[in-house]
C-alpha cells in the first residue's frame, strides 16, 4: 500500500488530553511508524495558534475559546477550515475523531471515528448537577442536528463498540455498509500481569479514572464509599480526574467524613497512570454511558479485577463473573456490594485478574492499525476511481 498523508482532527491531543486525545494519538503514532505522514489539527487557546511536533506527528493547535457549548466548536471550526482550505492539497484523506469537533468543508475523503454520540450523552444526563449537564440538556437537539451535519460529510465511519454502530444506524440513519467496528487498543507488550497487589497490606485500594461529570457516576462512587468505609476503614478510594463536579464531590466527602478514605487527586499525567493501576486492588468504572475507555483496557491488561456498570461500552469487554463484575448503573449499594465481595475474596480477585489479562490480548494495537489501514486503502481506491470517472465524463 502506498504511504498516505493523513489530516487528523481531534478536540484534544497529548500532552493536554484525556481519553479521546490519547485514542487519536494511539492511531497517529503507529501510522507514522509505518511511514505515513500524519498532521493533527486540534484546540489551542485564546491567545492564538502554534505548531509543534510529537513523535513525528505535526500538530497545529488552532485558536479556541471555551464559550458556552456549542458555540466554542463553531469558533474553533472557522480556524480549522481556514487552515484546511490552504493545505488540503497536502493530504490524501481526513480522519475525524468525534465528538466535539467542527464540521469540515473539504473534497477529500473523510473518515470519522465516533467515540460517543450526543444522543446517548444527553440521555445519560438524567439529572442537572452542573453547568455542563445543563448545557447538554438545553442544547440536546442543537447538538444532534450539528452532529447530523458532521456525519453527512463522512464517507466512512469507525465506531469503537458494536453498540455505537447500532446508535449510528438507529438514531442517525447511517448506512450500515459505511460502518466498521474497530475497538480502542493498547500496546499489550507494555503491560504486565501484576500478580501481587501493593505491598501496603493495610489498605485495600479502589481506583477510578475519569472526568468529574455526572455521567461518569462519580457521585455514586462516593455514596458507595460511605456504605463501605465506616464498616471497613482500610478501604481507600482514589479518584483521578478533574471537572465541574469537583466542588460537589469534596462537599460530599466532607459531609460523609471520608477525607481519609476518598482521595481526589485531580488530573494525572498519562505516564503516571500505570503506577496508580499497579498500586490498586480493584478498578471501578461507575459510569452511566461510555464509549470504550482506554483506562479500562489498561486495567485489564495489568490483570486488575474490574467492577463496571452494566452499560453497552463496558459489557462488550467485561463479562460478569468471568473477567470482572458488572453492576447496575446509578446504584451505589450494588457498587459497594461488589467491592466488599472482592475485598473479602482474594482468590476471586486473582481469577478475575488473570482472565482480564487474557481478554486484553484481543485489543493489541497492531491488530487495530492494520484494520484502519485497510479502510484507508479501500477509501483511497474508491476516491481514485471516482476521480477517473469524473475526468472521463468531462471528455
Amino acid at each position: 500500500m502506498k504511504k498516505l498523508r493523513i489530516c487528523m482532527i481531534s478536540s484534544e491531543f497529548p500532552p493536554h488530553a484525556a481519553g479521546i486525545g490519547y485514542a487519536a494519538y494511539h492511531v497517529a503514532k503507529p501510522l507514522v511508524d509505518k511511514g505515513n505522514k500524519v498532521t493533527v489539527f486540534t484546540r489551542g487557546n485564546w491567545r492564538g495558534g502554534r505548531t509543534r511536533m510529537l513523535d513525528g506527528i505535526t500538530i497545529h493547535e488552532l485558536p479556541f475559546i471555551a464559550f458556552f457549548p456549542p458555540f466554542h466548536i463553531l469558533y474553533h471550526g472557522f480556524f480549522i477550515n481556514r487552515l484546511l482550505k490552504r493545505s488540503q492539497k497536502d493530504f490524501d484523506l481526513i480522519h475525524l475523531h468525534s465528538p466535539l469537533i467542527p464540521v469540515v468543508n473539504s473534497d477529500l475523503p473523510i473518515i470519522t471515528t465516533v467515540h460517543s454520540t450526543w444522543h446517548s450523552e444527553a440521555i445519560s444526563f438524567n439529572k442537572i448537577t452542573d453547568w455542563y449537564s445543563l448545557a447538554v440538556k438545553l442544547f440536546k437537539k442543537s447538538f444532534i442536528k450539528y452532529e447530523d451535519k458532521l456525519f453527512s460529510k463522512s464517507n466512512m465511519f469507525i465506531t469503537i463498540t458494536g453498540a455505537m454502530a447500532n446508535e449510528l444506524i438507529r438514531y442517525y440513519k447511517i448506512n450500515p455498509l459505511k460502518i466498521s467496528v474497530i475497538k480502542n487498543s493498547i500496546d499489550i507488550k507494555k503491560y504486565k500481569l501484576i500478580k501481587k497487589e501493593s505491598s501496603n497490606n493495610k489498605q485495600f485500594k479502589i481506583l477510578s479514572i475519569g472526568r468529574l461529570v455526572y455521567r461518569k457516576g462519580v457521585l455514586d462512587l462516593v455514596d458507595a464509599a460511605k456504605i463501605i468505609c465506616h464498616r471497613y476503614p482500610n478501604v481507600v478510594f482514589t479518584i483521578i480526574g478533574e471537572g465541574p463536579l469537583e466542588k460537589s464531590l469534596r462537599e460530599k466527602i466532607k459531609e460523609y467524613r471520608l477525607q481519609n478514605n476518598v482521595l481526589l487527586v485531580g488530573a494525572v499525567p498519562n505516564n503516571q497512570i500505570k503506577k496508580y493501576i499497579k498500586a490498586s486492588s480493584v478498578f471501578v468504572i461507575p459510569s452511566y454511558y461510555e464509549g470504550l475507555p482506554l483506562v479500562l483496557l489498561e486495567a485489564i491488561a495489568s490483570g486488575k479485577p474490574v467492577i463496571g456498570t452494566n452499560i453497552d461500552g463496558i459489557k462488550e469487554i467485561i463479562k460478569d463473573g468471568k473477567n470482572g463484575l458488572l453492576v447496575p448503573s446509578g446504584n451505589p449499594r450494588s457498587i459497594a456490594k461488589a467491592i466488599i465481595q472482592l475485598f473479602k475474596n482474594p482468590t476471586l480477585r486473582i481469577i478475575l485478574g488473570k482472565n482480564a489479562r487474557k481478554t486484553a490480548e484481543q485489543f493489541d494495537r497492531k491488530l487495530m492499525i492494520n484494520k484502519i489501514l485497510k479502510i484507508y486503502e479501500n477509501l483511497d481506491t474508491k476516491n481514485s476511481m471516482n476521480k477517473r470517472l469524473y475526468v472521463r465524463s468531462q471528455i
